[in-house]
């Protein structure tokens, strides 16, 4: 969490600053964040999630405290999600878990089955159930039929003891899968995992099979859904920079780019012929 709003802060806190009659965004890198930390789902199943609510204030160069110009942080809520769960992966993987990688971005620990996830699923059940009603599911759905799936589905919460609901927990596991402890998830082989530079070249040939052009939070986004729980963003960082360097990579205007081949391509096409590489 803490990482995840790290990089948020230091890449997508704004202010709007007036000179002269003239507004612009000033970016500040500093806000103020309030986390909570719950364990229960709405369904009262196991789920360890962070709130973190960010208050609409932040310091510009001069000192003065202003309103936060949010708009990349809504740009950017499925590249801030895919960041919490590349380094929560990535933490698991350290501590020695295998992990099933999926489509979407997410993943699930090796060696929990089915059964178990499910009876432990219910919240995610229930939204996956409305989204199914509106002939959607998670990945088709957009962000706000999802949260409207959420938000029409959830129950009111209850004063429960997290104590009693853990010795629940543990019952319900014992029946499920008997033979299921942490230590027995652990795995010395070591999986698969891309580089950072893999990564992006992975996120480059997804993104170009759809368009020649693709924006920045597309990119990384998709370089760490490739290398899930193998590196972090700042790793994705650098190996965006070092692609530029190389010619594989090229920025275009606006935070977008697209890749070397298509670039001499298209040059190709209009009778430049020019080569990236500096020859003709």
């Amino acid at each position: 969490v803490e990482k995840t709003m790290e990089w948020v802060q230091k890449n997508l806190i704004e202010c709007r600053v007036t000179q002269n009659g003239i507004t612009q965004k000033e970016q500040t890198a500093n806000f103020v964040v309030a986390k909570f930390t719950h364990h229960v789902s709405r369904a009262e199943d196991p789920h360890l999630h962070t709130h973190c609510v960010v208050l609409n204030m932040t310091v510009d160069r001069d000192g003065n405290w202003k309103a936060i110009s949010n708009e990349k942080i809504f740009e950017n809520q499925k590249l801030i999600g895919q960041i919490y769960r590349n380094e929560l992966a990535k933490s698991l993987r350290d501590l020695g878990y295998s992990l099933e990688l999926k489509r979407d971005g997410t993943f699930e620990i090796t060696g929990i089955n089915k059964e178990v996830i499910d009876h432990f699923s219910k919240r995610s059940a229930e939204i996956e159930k409305k989204l199914e009603q509106l002939g959607k599911d998670r990945e088709t759905a957009t962000a706000a039929e999802k949260e409207s799936a959420c938000l029409t589905t959830r129950n009111a919460k209850r004063e429960i003891s997290l104590e009693e609901k853990r010795l629940e927990w543990k019952d319900d596991l014992k029946q499920l899968d008997p033979a299921l402890r942490p230590e027995t998830l652990l795995h010395d082989q070591v999986q698969d995992k891309f580089t950072p530079l893999e990564g992006v070249q992975r996120a480059c040939e997804i993104l170009t099979d759809q368009e020649s052009v693709f924006t920045q939070k597309d990119l990384m986004a998709e370089a760490l859904k490739a290398g899930m729980g193998s590196y972090g963003i700042d790793e994705v960082e650098k190996a965006i920079l070092e692609a530029e360097k190389n010619g594989k990579l090229i920025r275009l205007e606006g935070d977008r780019y697209t890749t070397c081949l298509l670039y001499t391509s298209d040059a190709a096409d209009e009778g430049l012929g020019v080569d990236l590489g500096g020859r003709r």
